[in-house]
């Protein structure tokens, strides 16, 4: 038997994607992450600067993007032969534009390197933002 928990998964990670290669459409692959590639996605939440103003990784500070930044921009959930799985715009995953409701999900076979976010037209940021996910998982039996 396991202690009840959180209707978002057992477990979750902060996930931060820094914008680069800023172009007209853009697409920014997550690293490889055998924690959730080996998992089932319960739910993924956007945080905005709203939310979390600032973050940082590998030393860096970068800003999170804003709620209006974010609505052009695409998360794509994908397999092994990176087979889209999901798709979800960006400004849906956000809980506080969704009444404080978290944006469900069960998908037990992402592998997490083949997953991306998508900007298919300009969003007017510089390098020194970052697209901040927390990501809710139930790691597989």
């Amino acid at each position: 038997m396991k202690a009840v928990g959180c209707v978002e998964g057992e477990f979750s990670k902060t996930i931060v994607l820094p914008i680069t290669n800023i172009q007209n459409s853009f697409t920014l692959y997550f690293n490889s992450d055998n924690e959730l590639s080996n998992s089932v996605i319960k739910s993924v939440e956007l945080l905005t600067s709203t939310n979390l103003s600032v973050v940082q990784k590998n030393g860096r500070t970068y800003d999170n993007l804003s709620a209006a930044q974010a609505a052009g921009g695409i998360l794509v959930l994908s397999n092994s032969r990176r087979e889209i799985l999901a798709s979800f715009p960006l400004n849906t995953l956000v809980r506080s534009t969704n009444q404080g409701k978290a944006t469900f999900t069960d998908f037990s076979d992402v592998i997490w390197e083949s997953c991306y976010v998508f900007f298919p037209s300009p969003v007017g940021v510089a390098d020194t933002y970052a697209v901040t996910l927390r990501v809710y998982f139930d790691k597989k039996i």
